[in-house]
């Protein structure tokens, strides 16, 4: 995985928040984070983004909700996301550039799905220029 990958960590939970992007940035990924759907949005209008880790029970956007209105924009339909959450996963419709992980959050099996999601995200953008 390349070093400098720029991640958007949206999780409402401010102590698990600090944690996880501790652990990203140790990794070597560049993380900001938003803790609600709403900022997250407001990140992306603002910044640039490799992928987006968020928890599916945020309280104002549902994870669900936020990739569908991801999804609905050309400039973010085809970004990398992980949902991170309890209970039944959402349905990912044939989204290749999506993953639902369940609770509780195993760090390397985040990290291993990051890299799978950058590396295919990668080669459909070769493929598929904006």
């Amino acid at each position: 995985m390349p070093k400098g990958t720029r991640i958007l960590l949206v999780e409402e939970n401010p102590r698990l928040g600090i944690d996880l992007k501790a652990l990203l940035t140790r990794e070597g990924y560049i993380v900001s984070t938003a803790t609600e759907g709403r900022k997250a949005l407001t990140h992306l209008a603002n910044g640039t983004f490799d992928i987006i880790v968020c928890d599916f029970e945020i309280a104002d956007l549902k994870g669900d909700t936020l990739r569908e209105t991801l999804r609905s924009r050309p400039s973010t339909t085809r970004l990398p996301m992980i949902l991170i959450g309890s209970g039944t996963p959402p349905s990912g419709d044939g989204d290749i550039a999506y993953r639902f992980l369940k609770k509780p959050i195993v760090i390397n099996e985040l990290i291993s799905n990051i890299e799978r999601l950058m590396t295919r995200y990668a080669i459909s953008r070769q493929r598929a220029p904006d």
